[in-house]
């Protein structure tokens, strides 16, 4: 069977919606007995029947049902390609990012990529992880970038780095005199989460690695942003985590001691779909995983 023409399909689809082979003339700017010939030859070539013709319209078989269904949907998919590469044309890069890999870090590496390639035209979407990994499943964003271990057996999980988990504690502390910390060395203090999800990812690498020494953290969650929670650190209330890659707060009162203990170190993640590879796309890759140099690892 010789390979079926698209435009033979759409004009079937939209008789099927519109129920008349007139009005899907008009719709297409064209003779009515064009639109029926075309269908006609679709049907010949198929060995079926997709319409059932009436004085007042058509109206498709069940067979003809079944087919443009697929038909529908496989010419969805071709238009959703020929826009990616119509948006890979025009530079567009979509990219997602959670709270744990931290705007500045996203700024600075887009504010690179960008003076490379100028005709990029970037778009910044920053939310949760799960709405992160939804985005890029159905190539609403072309790349997210993500901090610890991500479940996406159907996406590309691209490893840029290990991040290695810092402590944020008091000046006044005793810790604070140690160059390093175990996880062991904070079982005496109240661990300070905020909302945003970096939050969410290391009190999971906390909960965890606790676990396995047996400690118990006593955790109190507040609704309040990074710098708020540094300044609760500062006051003495606990302490807090965060990356080696985020900027530091600077505060007074505080300081920065990175942990080395197993599991101290969160791999840092570029992750994209199967089905969305750009030439900006993996020009952008490239340099996220160069920036790792300059970000020490």
């Amino acid at each position: 069977m010789r390979e079926i023409e698209h435009r033979h399909l759409r004009y079937a689809i939209a008789a099927a919606d519109l129920g008349s082979f007139r009005q899907t003339a008009t719709k297409f700017n064209i003779r009515q007995s064009a639109i029926s010939r075309r269908i006609r030859d679709l049907e010949n070539q198929l060995g079926a029947t997709l319409f059932d013709r009436t004085t007042s319209g058509v109206v498709p078989t069940a067979v003809g049902r079944a087919f443009l269904e697929r038909a529908r949907a496989s010419l969805e998919q071709l238009n959703e390609a020929a826009d990616i590469v119509a948006e890979s044309g025009r530079g567009m890069l979509r990219i997602g990012f959670d709270a744990s890999c931290g705007a500045s870090f996203v700024t600075a590496l887009l504010g690179r990529f960008v003076s490379r390639h100028r005709r990029t035209h970037p778009v910044l979407v920053e939310a949760a992880v799960q709405d992160l990994l939804a985005g890029i499943r159905a190539r609403r964003l072309d790349v997210a970038l993500l901090t610890g271990r991500p479940e996406v057996p159907d996406c590309n999980v691209i490893q840029l780095w290990l991040d290695r988990v810092v402590a944020v504690l008091p000046e006044s502390n005793s810790l604070a005199r140690k160059e390093t910390i175990h996880w062991r060395d904070l079982m005496d203090m109240s661990f300070l989460g905020g909302k945003c999800d970096v939050g969410t990812v290391i009190h999971q690498c906390l909960t965890r690695e606790s676990s396995d020494i047996g400690y118990d953290p006593q955790v109190e969650h507040f609704a309040v942003g990074r710098d708020m929670l540094i300044g609760m650190v500062s006051l003495g209330k606990g302490f807090s985590l965060t990356m080696q890659s985020m900027p530091e707060c600077r505060c007074a009162g505080v300081v920065y001691r990175p942990i080395f203990a197993p599991g101290a170190e969160l791999p840092f993640n570029a992750v994209t779909s199967d089905l969305n590879d750009t030439q900006t796309l993996r020009s952008f890759l490239r340099m996220a995983f160069l920036a790792r140099t300059s970000m020490g690892h």
